[in-house]
């Protein structure tokens, strides 16, 4: 079984989604219950929110590219070229 194929059985996977589901609720819950003058906490929470979205964006640029292992590479120059 390739990469990819891993990749999108993961994906496919109903747990893996419930999971996805549930991280992201959870974080709008608290941005919705965070203070507005608490802007670090919203901050982080936004982050952490985007983050998710680009994990799964990034699983299905994996799958879609069918090149795993460029993928990757690709992935990793990004982040020497970020520190």
């Amino acid at each position: 079984m390739s990469e990819a194929d891993r990749i999108q059985q993961l994906l496919d996977d109903p747990i893996i989604e419930r999971a996805f589901e549930n991280v992201y609720r959870y974080l709008h819950e608290l941005i919705d219950e965070t203070n507005s003058d608490d802007v670090e906490t919203l901050r982080s929470l936004s982050i952490r929110l985007n983050l998710l979205a680009t994990v799964k964006a990034d699983l299905v640029a994996a799958i879609e590219n069918e090149t795993y292992e460029d993928f990757v590479a690709q992935q990793n120059e990004e982040l020497r070229n970020v520190h």
